[in-house]
């Protein structure tokens, strides 16, 4: 794999050369023709603890770089991270990876992510190879890489990382685009890699995935703008089953060739995604209407965290008036799903939220958020009775203000924020099991002056927690204060936090944390930092432990 890192790497300098071979050699800054600068940064850390279990390894390091090189006006720009982080193969976490461009030309080596559309490639991490065309209003892009690695199934370390089979996808985008829109289409196929030996266990079942896509934005009348996403993924759960041959089913003798795709079998499904927009900007308001459909089970390999069974409508508006001292955004909708209608019952939930913002004079800010989501459970393939009906509704409101004012050296700044959360059971034989109420309030002060370079500020919270069998209340204090040194080179800072614990009117001890650092920056590229960070936990419940925390750490970093 190294080996293919490196001649990844090759191909990619070799492409730069032919760029730079292609373009104008009268319009290279020859005092400029190769630069280099970036970021590196080195970090150490030592933990340990009294009182409970490590939640860190004792030391710990890692090394991070962020390079960008410029020939001839060709960036290429690298990324690596390394770092002590083993996991279950005893290999360090190490990511390296490049995207040079020159004009219409990108190209990406190493661990990379791309971005076709949501539902088919949307910023999964491969290692490989990628590149993007735009020229004009044409538009291509494509990659080929491993998206998962190989890692066996050792039941012989104390934290066992799942088995997972090795997984390599290849993938192209081709379209049009300007500035009123962009038409795209996209094909993507990704297919785990079981050895040969694997089928005579069969405790991991081995995916193939087929995902095709259309996405499209298009402005019209210059202030309409229409946007539609569509996509179909052909998912193959176990490749391991029989095969099932397309041409033998009648009516489909003409699609043998999808046999030839990918593995086609009984646990083969088709599903559909697709989402659309239609959005309307003038001077000081905007109106959008958002609708979005995602079948039970649809699944991309090259989408993280995509939820299904769902069907949304959703309208938002922002408005700001009297010369923008008004400020003021709404949305409201509707989702559910059992789009399918095989589930016991249907989850409908209501979205709505306001907020308000009012600018009356300088320096002052208030505002006002409100946000009411409801989930209700709806009979749909059984009929449930009144004891197991849910129907629920979260309500939150927040207030937060601010006023600043400065004299002379003196800059003064007050805050107050408020946060209420409700959670409303309206089904009256679990009413009384799943209360959950928090109140949140705090107010700040902070205080800058500036001709000795000192910052400090003081807060005090208060919150309260109310559920099923018990109230929780926790005031807290905050405390912190930055004093810069040496022609602000230098910089101290002191933070300290303590939250007491109140349950069911009983004292429950207190949890307190100091944190400090110094950080010294020399000629404005080397930044040196040290810290140190110290938590302390008493408390006399008995669910609860008294234990002591404390963390240091290293750090420097480097600009060029």
């Amino acid at each position: 794999m190294n080996l293919k890192i490196i001649f990844l790497f090759i191909c990619s300098f070799l492409m730069a050369v032919i760029l730079v071979v292609g373009q104008d050699v009268e319009a290279i800054n020859k005092k400029n023709l190769f630069q280099i600068n970036g970021s590196l940064n080195l970090g150490y850390w030592v933990y340990n603890a009294s009182g409970i279990e490590d939640r860190q390894n004792p030391v710990g390091w890692y090394i991070a770089g962020a390079p960008n090189i410029t020939v001839a006006g060709i960036n290429m720009p690298f990324t690596a991270i390394i770092s002590d982080q083993e996991r279950s193969f005893s290999q360090p976490f190490n990511q390296m990876g490049i995207s040079p461009y020159y004009k219409w030309v990108k190209l990406h080596v190493g661990y990379r992510n791309m971005s076709f559309s949501e539902f088919t490639l949307g910023g999964a991490t491969f290692l490989g190879a990628g590149i993007e065309l735009t020229p004009g209003k044409f538009r291509f892009a494509a990659f080929y890489g491993r998206f998962r690695r190989r890692i066996e199934n050792d039941t012989t370390v104390p934290y066992p990382v799942l088995p997972s089979y090795e997984r390599w996808g290849y993938g192209a985008k081709l379209g049009l685009g300007g500035k009123k829109g962009f038409f795209d289409l996209i094909y993507m196929h990704s297919s785990d890699r079981p050895k040969s030996d694997d089928l005579e266990l069969q405790t991991l079942k081995p995916e193939d995935n087929i995902a095709l896509g259309m996405n499209m934005e298009r402005l019209v009348f210059k202030k309409l703008n229409f946007g539609l996403n569509l996509a179909a993924s052909v998912f193959t759960s176990n490749t391991f089953s029989k095969e099932m041959r397309i041409d033998s089913i009648k009516g489909f003798e003409k699609y043998g060739f999808l046999n030839n795709m990918m593995a086609i079998n009984f646990t083969t499904t088709i599903k559909f995604a697709g989402s659309a927009f239609l959005q309307l900007k003038l001077k000081n308001m905007s109106l959008k209407f958002s609708y979005r459909h995602v079948e039970p089970g649809y699944f991309s390999h090259g989408a993280y965290f995509l939820q299904d069974d769902l069907q949304q409508y959703l309208t938002s508006a922002n408005f700001s008036l009297f010369k923008q001292k008004v400020i003021i955004g709404a949305s409201g909708g509707l989702q559910f799903n059992n789009l399918d209608k095989t589930k016991a019952a249907t989850s409908k939930r209501t979205i709505a939220s306001l907020n308000l913002m009012f600018l009356p004079g300088a320096g002052i800010s208030i505002g006002l958020t409100y946000a009411n989501f409801g989930t209700t459970m709806l009979s749909s393939a059984l009929q449930m009775n009144d004891s197991i009906y849910m129907s629920i509704v979260n309500q939150n409101i927040g207030l937060n203000t601010s006023y600043s004012w400065s004299k002379t050296n003196f800059v003064h700044q007050l805050g107050l924020n408020s946060m209420f959360t409700k959670v409303d059971d309206r089904n009256e034989f679990t009413r009384a099991f799943t209360r959950n109420d928090i109140l949140f309030n705090s107010v700040s002060y902070n205080l800058g002056i500036n001709k000795i370079q000192l910052n400090a500020g003081v807060g005090l919270s208060y919150t309260i927690l109310n559920s099923y069998n018990s109230e929780v209340t926790v005031p807290g204090l905050q405390a912190n204060v930055r004093k810069m040194f040496f022609k602000k080179t230098m910089s101290l800072s002191l933070t300290y936090n303590i939250q007491k614990r109140t349950v069911n009117q009983a004292d429950d001890g207190d949890i307190q944390t100091i944190t400090t650092d110094l950080k010294y920056t020399l000629k404005k590229k080397n930044t040196f930092s040290i810290g140190f960070t110290q938590t302390l936990n008493n408390s006399s419940a008995i669910t609860s432990r008294t234990f002591n925390e404390n963390r240091i750490r290293l750090q420097y970093g480097y600009i060029f």
